[in-house]
């Protein structure tokens, strides 16, 4: 058995001149095809209350799934870092439709899309077109005497995202079909993201440290992937140490802790301390960059350190 669509429900208020107008989007994943809908495709409908236009809608196939991971990592990067300049994404898709439906005209349609622009400024995150009621909506639910209140719609679209990525029943995230296969097999991004979730928020350090390291593995700069690895794993080191020993038993600094665990015949701190201990020593060696010259394989067996270290602190010591 498998699912053939997951849906999420989104609304926000969008800042007018006298009141605050609503926004309503439904998105809509199918991923196979069921005699109405495509397989593989995303369907938005929008309702932008307050606006001279009853609806909006798009609907895009993509070739394979791997698109929607780009489009996750993309929303991701961008609410982890905060930023508050504009930044845009084009996709490219297979077939797609985009409507606008005016209260009182008939609706106006564009057939046969060959790629989709996604910007993200500030709070709105738009779907199709800069500055239009196209499919979009707010990070934030509500604001209150003018301000975002929360963060709230951030978190439930890369929620989303991962849950249609994750159950998708024809792709898979750590196989052949990503457009960077040279991660490698055993090396999953969306696996550790998850495991993170269960002890960190996503804009938490641990969390956007990490993600920040498997960027930066990609495009190549892996001497500083290794360095923010090092970071999150010391937030690793502290988990599991202060839940193992006493405070007033554990050194101060990161290396003695580590240390500690490393020594220890106990089975999950053994464990993780060993397997993190190759990756602080590559970091260490990183951070002497006139000697050292960190390489792809320096920068994938340290991501592959941090990963059996979570899957063990996160899975199986947390969870017993």
């Amino acid at each position: 058995m498998h699912q053939d669509e997951i849906e999420v429900s989104l609304t926000s208020s969008e800042p007018a001149v006298d009141y605050d107008a609503g926004v309503e989007l439904q998105i809509t994943a199918y991923f196979r095809e069921d005699g109405t809908f495509n397989g593989n495709t995303l369907a938005f409908h929008c309702d932008p209350i307050g606006t001279n236009y009853r609806t909006s809608f798009l609907e895009v196939t993509f070739e394979d799934w791997s698109k929607v991971v780009g489009i996750r990592d993309f929303l991701a990067e961008y609410f982890a870092d905060n930023i508050t300049s504009r930044r845009t994404l084009s996709v490219e898709v297979e077939d797609g439709v985009a409507s606008i439906t005016p209260f009182d005209k008939p609706p106006r349609e564009q057939e046969g899309l060959e790629e989709i622009t996604i910007q993200v400024e500030n709070d709105r995150i738009e779907f199709y077109r800069s500055g239009s009621v196209y499919p979009y909506i707010f990070s934030y639910e509500e604001k209150i005497d003018g301000e975002p209140q929360d963060r709230n719609n951030a978190d439930k679209l890369l929620n989303f995202f991962d849950e249609i990525i994750s159950l998708h029943p024809d792709f898979d995230p750590g196989g052949e079909d990503l457009e960077n296969p040279e991660v490698g097999p055993l090396f999953n991004q969306y696996r550790v993201e998850e495991l993170l979730t269960e002890i960190v928020t996503t804009d938490a350090d641990l969390y956007s440290d990490y993600q920040k390291a498997v960027r930066e593995f990609e495009d190549g700069e892996y001497a500083d992937s290794i360095r923010d690895l090092g970071r999150a794993a010391e937030i690793l080191v502290e988990v599991i140490s202060l839940d193992v020993y006493d405070k007033d038993d554990l050194p101060d600094n990161v290396a003695g802790r580590l240390n500690k665990l490393d020594k220890s015949t106990e089975g999950h701190p053994s464990f993780i301390g060993k397997t993190i201990s190759p990756l602080w020593w590559l970091r260490n060696k990183v951070a002497h960059a006139n000697t050292y010259e960190a390489t792809e394989d320096d920068a994938l067996y340290s991501l592959l350190c941090f990963q059996m270290a979570a899957e063990k602190l996160i899975d199986e010591h947390i969870d017993s």
